[in-house]
């Protein structure tokens, strides 16, 4: 139990500051009225500066496989099965046939056309690039591509299988690309992802017994080439090539807004402190996307140097994902904010980029903008009253 002059201390510090709280002065109790906290939406600060491209790069242990054209980005994938049986096996059995089966993951077409070739040099997964076999692809591969559901099947010939196994030292695989135009692209799952590619043998023992044996690539691996290195005028972020979006604040749009809507003087704007300050796209800034894996996981970047965008430093501690259906897209500049409103940045821009960048095709394309088609910035602030 509180004793009684413990109770009559509390009561009368509550009584003080109850009485604090209602005066001019400041208080550490209540509400103070040496600050106010406000919320604005601004619909015309922001603007799209455009979208450029980075090289594509080697994605180590890639759970996905593309071919096809798309984004101005070509793709291919190759692949090596160097665990088949040795020449034993081989002299005592007939090859009847070799399946490949590879299961979809995403497209955008369902009418493309494959191809095959041998590759005809050494290649390995974590380090080949589109131009380190630009000019090893061989022998054409004549076979037929059929879909069950959501699999493709095609058969490789027994002759070059049996060639594999009897010169294992010199396997080095396949690759597959597309005969269509472009617009138009196909994703697999990897040896890397559960879904593996496999290849089926099925042969016929002497005694006339016949058996099964199934293999999963060694080795398998996206290539990619962008053919279109231009800076685009509208908003793209994409894995494949890597495009960045460019965004700039116009800052004396943000101090007029303030200065007319909030009745804060321009001497005053040093006051503020911005507690969040959140870029936030609409759906109706949303043109199309495609994400192979359920969403984009992107980071935005504050622009250093207007003149190299490979200059850059980070704004938040932690990535943003936008998923299929999920709406609004945004995401949190609020310290970068700060600096840029009290003019202690020598730019007001950053960009927006894929953390899994050369993975996929993964995109969101962001519509041109227009009057208020374009980002908002939402900002939630303190301002201190003058004495």
């Amino acid at each position: 139990m509180i004793g009684m002059k413990k109770l009559s201390y509390i009561i009368l510090i509550i009584i003080i500051g109850l009485s604090l709280s209602c005066s001019d002065k400041k208080s550490p109790f209540g509400y103070s009225q040496d600050y106010q906290i406000r919320t604005d939406t601004l619909f015309n600060v922001i603007d799209i500066v455009e979208s450029y491209a980075d090289t594509i790069y080697n994605y180590s242990e890639n759970t996905t496989l593309a071919v096809g054209d798309y984004h101005y980005t070509e793709t291919k994938t190759v692949f090596r099965y160097l665990t088949l049986p040795d020449t034993t096996w081989l002299d005592s059995v007939s090859i009847d046939s070799c399946v490949v089966s590879m299961v979809r993951k995403g497209s955008n077409g369902d009418d493309q056309m494959f191809a095959l070739e041998e590759i005809t040099t050494q290649w390995l997964e974590n380090t080949v690039t589109w131009d380190s076999l630009a000019n090893s692809w061989g022998a054409e591969i004549v076979t037929n591509f059929n879909y069950v559901a959501d699999t493709l099947y095609f058969e490789l010939p027994t002759t070059l299988v049996e060639y594999w196994i009897e010169n294992d030292t010199i396997n080095y695989g396949f690759g597959m690309y597309s005969n269509n135009p472009d617009s138009i692209f196909t994703e697999f799952y990897s040896s890397e992802s559960g879904y593996e590619p496999e290849l089926t043998i099925y042969s016929t023992g002497e005694s006339g017994k016949n058996d099964t044996l199934v293999y999963i690539p060694s080795k398998d691996a996206l290539l990619a080439k962008n053919t279109n290195t231009s800076n685009f005028n509208y908003g793209l972020i994409s894995n494949l090539p890597p495009r960045r979006t460019v965004l700039r604040i116009d800052r004396d749009s943000v101090v007029n807004y303030l200065v007319q809507n909030d009745s804060i003087s321009t001497d005053d704007i040093s006051r503020i402190s911005i507690n969040r300050a959140e870029v936030i796209f609409d759906t109706v800034l949303i043109y199309d996307s495609y994400l192979g894996s359920g969403n984009l996981t992107f980071y935005p970047y504050y622009i250093v140097d207007t003149t190299n965008y490979d200059s850059y430093g980070s704004i938040s501690g932690r990535e943003k994902s936008y998923y299929t259906g999920s709406g609004n897209m945004s995401f949190v500049i609020s310290g970068i904010f700060q600096a840029q409103l009290r003019d202690l940045l020598e730019t007001n821009m950053f960009f927006m980029s894929s953390l899994y960048e050369s993975k996929d095709y993964s995109y969101v394309r962001f519509s041109q903008q227009a009057g208020n088609i374009r980002p908002k910035l939402k900002i939630i602030f303190t301002i201190s009253n003058q004495e």
